[in-house]
């Protein structure tokens, strides 16, 4: 099955994507994983295939990215070009296509969650820190919130 993708416009949007993507498979499915995570990139098909991926109660199938240019993916396939597995109109094809378009739509306005957890440093106190999307706050001696 392949689902072609039409709006993504340079590689920080294919990176936006991917990320949107695989948050939405997570969603969609649950527990997602790669029953062999072997990427390799193909110039002359413009393709990347990533490897097997498991999905839920489905079983694995081959993943694959179609790219254009400077390697702005144009397009997702499900399955392996000798024997298409994956029909678009099965349940699991359905399935597939959903988060990938949610993936599109909302790839610019990522769900963003705060998580706050206190730790202990047995050795000494940490300083306070500040980085793009995570701060370190001493607490009381020899513990911080991260």
């Amino acid at each position: 099955m392949r689902i072609k993708i039409d709006n993504i416009l340079d590689l920080n949007d294919s990176n936006l994507f991917l990320r949107a993507m695989w948050a939405e498979f997570r969603n969609q499915f649950g527990v997602i994983a790669w029953g062999a995570y072997q990427p390799a990139k193909y110039g002359s098909t413009k393709r990347i295939y990533l490897g097997n991926l498991k999905v839920g109660e489905y079983g694995s199938f081959l993943v694959s990215l179609s790219y254009g240019q400077k390697i702005i993916v144009t397009g997702l396939n499900f399955g392996d070009d000798y024997n298409q597995c994956l029909e678009e109109l099965s349940e699991l094809g359905i399935q597939l296509k959903n988060p990938v378009d949610r993936a599109i739509q909302h790839r610019h306005h990522p769900k963003i969650w705060a998580l706050a957890v206190y730790v202990s440093s047995p050795k000494c106190t940490i300083a306070p820190y500040f980085g793009n999307l995570f701060e370190i706050l001493p607490d009381k001696p020899n513990t911080f919130l991260l």
